[in-house]
This record gives structure tokens, sequence and C-alpha cells, in this order.
């Protein structure tokens, strides 16, 4: 007798089965863990769906190295970003190129990740019906997990644990032709990797018919067509353009499109006079420099009014240089409209060199976010900065400082609480017992390299 209950479980000869999957009852202790079960019975169970909790481990499980994903639980809920690795159940997420470089990578659980796809992703099916199908997404429903991509005839959807990014290997081909004039021809591309092959630009608002040299290849565009960063041969410029129309001189495009004819090979090897790309123009050699004549006065109208960087006295001592490898020094721009005619006045920011210094200790890379929300790094004269003093640890939220001048210069500390012009500070992790007591105005703030520190 057959029969299904309200829970979905089918019931025949006095078994019992859920979504394909036989039920079995045993005691635990006849149970033994398996701490890497097979891919195939792992995808069994993943495809029955029987348990959410399991299913949701199990999916975590397949995540690896290049899946974009969306951190769903924990503290960057909602970042998107691509695995960079996998360290057992953690994975390293990059954010992007258009992400401070300090806050761009991120580490979190593979359990608080799921799969995530967006427009113009390159796809391939690795479970199911649809084994080893390839397509370009089209469009991702994040509510019942549905991807549907286009596989050149079709669009067709599946579930997205069954899909991976993929990029198709457009090596496989290498089918040669040679017509009767002599001239080669290729059934596919010359190679996945493009990096230092020579190409011809078909079509581009400013640079068609150029020859170009690959350098690499760059972030895909708006609409997730691929592109690839070429050095031109006319100016040495380096350029990105799409990799449709970056066509090798066998007259397919890196992404493995067919844009050449016989007449178009004919046309290129005619016109072509140097394959090779041109040599480099020498440098501009420099001025001679000249002697300019002493001048023994002890006062010379023309020379330049010092400027006064009183950053820079403590910036560049040893004791800070050395943290600087570790943490970032908050600084604000002066509200007196001397960088930029004021645009920036009163934006705080963070240093962001290793101890490095620029234009012999008076200028410092920084990074801040601007009033277009746009994150510049820089170099800048130390003219332009006030020091951003260091506040006060509260319950759940600690904060950074330094102490910039006296005896302990360069120790990262805590404040405890301020005494009218003094900060109560204590080693940063240790005893708030053990204070003891710095100018406010010596304490600077600062945070480690890829943390947040908002007050």
């Amino acid at each position: 007798m057959e029969t299904v209950d309200l829970s979905g479980i089918f019931k025949k000869d006095k078994k019992e089965y859920i979504r394909g999957l036989l039920l079995h009852v045993v005691k635990i202790r006849n149970l033994k863990p398996t701490l890497s079960p097979p891919l195939h019975e792992l995808m069994l169970f993943l495809e029955s769906k029987a348990d959410k909790m399991a299913t949701k481990d199990i999916a975590s499980r397949l995540l690896k190295s290049d899946d974009r994903v969306k951190i769903i639980a924990g503290d960057f809920v909602g970042v998107i970003g691509i695995i960079l690795n996998r360290n057992g159940p953690t994975i390293t997420v990059d954010k992007g190129d258009f992400v401070n470089e300090s806050d761009r990578y991120i580490i979190a659980m593979a359990t608080q990740a799921e799969k995530y796809f967006v427009k113009g992703d390159q796809v391939k099916v690795f479970w199911g019906r649809l084994r080893f199908v390839e397509g370009i997404v089209v469009d991702y429903n994040e509510d019942d997990e549905k991807v549907m991509f286009f596989n050149g005839k079709e669009n067709l959807t599946v579930w997205r644990e069954f899909l991976v990014r993929h990029t198709p290997d457009i090596s496989q081909q290498k089918h040669r032709k040679v017509s009767s004039d002599g001239i080669k021809f290729r059934k596919g591309p010359e190679l996945t990797s493009p990096a230092g092959k020579r190409v011809i630009i078909l079509d581009h608002k400013q640079w068609k018919g150029y020859m170009a040299t690959v350098k690499n290849w760059a972030r895909d565009d708006s609409n997730g067509v691929p592109q690839v960063l070429v050095e031109l041969d006319a100016n040495h410029n380096k350029e990105i353009v799409s990799a449709h129309e970056a066509v090798f001189l066998n007259g397919y495009s890196i992404t493995g499109r067919n844009r050449g004819t016989k007449r178009f090979f004919e046309t290129v090897l005619f016109n072509l006079k140097d394959v090779a790309p041109p040599p480099r123009r020498e440098q501009t050699p420099p001025p001679e420099p000249f002697e300019e004549e002493e001048d023994n006065s002890a006062w010379n109208p023309n020379a330049a009014v010092p400027v006064a960087r009183p950053i820079a006295e403590w910036l560049w001592r040893p004791e800070v240089t050395t943290r600087m490898a570790q943490y970032q020094i908050s600084l604000l721009f002066k509200r007196d409209a001397t960088y930029e005619q004021g645009e920036h006045d009163g934006r705080r920011g963070w240093t962001a060199s290793h101890g490095e210094s620029d234009e012999g200790g008076t200028s410092v890379k920084f990074t801040w976010r601007d009033k277009r929300g746009n994150i510049p790094t820089r170099p800048i004269d130390l003219k332009h900065f006030e020091v951003v003093r260091a506040v006060a640890s509260k319950k759940g939220k600690n904060h950074l400082g330094m102490v910039i001048a006296g005896g302990k210069t360069g120790e990262i500390v805590e404040v405890w609480k301020f005494d009218g012009e003094d900060a109560l500070v204590y080693i940063a992790g240790g005893n708030k017992k053990d204070n003891w007591r710095e100018p406010r105005d010596k304490v600077c703030k600062v945070k480690l390299w890829g943390t947040n520190d908002d007050d």
C-alpha cells in the first residue's frame, strides 16, 4: 500500500521515504561520523532538501575559491564579494577593486555565506540533468534561489547550488587549416591567458585599428562584458578595451569569437609592417644642474618663508614609524582653505604609509572619504593637517591611541577617562589599574590596518 502524509513522507512496503531518500531510524551509538563524505552522497542529500539545516551546512561545504558569495550572518551581513581562499571553515572574501584597500578583505565563516550570482557571470552546471551545460547568467532570483542563464540557444533555470562560476577553457580547439595561398587559419583561439600576445583593436571609439600588446585581464564592464588591459604601440599608453574587440592575428578574439575572414587576414598581413611593438622612446635627460652663488649674508630677502610642520616632528620618529606598518594614524584637514581651496577642510582620514615618508619627510600618504563618497589615496603635505585626539573606550567598543611625545612615544594605549587637560591611559588590552597620565593633545587616535573605528 502506498500513502503520502501531510509532512511529505512517502510510505511503501513498511518503508518511509522523503524526497527520494529512504529514512532509517538507528541508535546513535551505532553511528560513526564521516568527516569528508563523498561528493555524490552530499549532493544527493543536498538535492533532496530533506533537512533545512543540513542543506545549509552542505552548501557551505561546497563553497570554494572564485565563488561569488553574499554574507547573510555575522558582522558583515550584506557584503558581496569573491572568495580568495578557504581555510577549513573560514573564507577570505574580496569585496572588489572599488573598495578602500584597508577595508577590501574580510574573513568570515563559510556557514555565514551563500552563493550569489550577477548578470553576466559565466557559469557551468556541475550536477543534475543539465550537468556540464555552460552559459551566461541573465537573471538571479535571490528569494527562490534560482538562476536563469543563456546557453547560446535558450534560457535555462537551475538551483544556484548546482552552478559554479566558470571561465571557459578556450585553448582546447587547436585544429589548423591551410589555404592554397599559405595563410594559416585556426578553428579556435590561441590561448586562455592572453598576456603578452599581439592583438589588433577592431572596434573602439578612440583606438580602432591600433595594434597593441595584451598586459592582463581587466574588470568586466557594467554589462558584464569581459575586458583586457592593453599597451598601445602608438604611444605605449595602457588602455582597457573589450575582450571581444581585441583580436589575434588569426581572426579570433580573446573570448573565442571568430571576427576574421580570409580578406581580413590578407589586409592585416599586407599592411602590418612591424609585428613587434616599436621600441620605447628614450627618456628625456634631466636638465643639467647649476650652482647658485652662495649668499653669506645674515638675511636673504628672497629666501622662502619656512613652513611650520609640527606633525613632522613626531610622525617620522622611529618609535612611531615602526608602528605604522600595523596601525593607521588619524589626521584632520585644517580649516584654513589651503588645500584644494578648502574642499576637504575638517574631513578626517588615515595615514596610508607603512613607515615610508614622501618629499623628504614633509608629506605622508593619506586616505580619506571626500564629499562625493570617493576614497582617494595620495601624498599630502603635512602642513595641511591637525592631530585627531584619541577618544575614551566605551563598554563594548575599544578605541586605540598612540602616545606621540615624552618617554612613552609610540606606545599603543587606550584612554580610560579624561581629567582636565590630561588623559588617563593604559597599555592597549591591559589593566585599567595600571594607568598613567598623558597630555590629551599628545595622544593621537589610531586603528589597526583593515579595521573600522567610528566614534
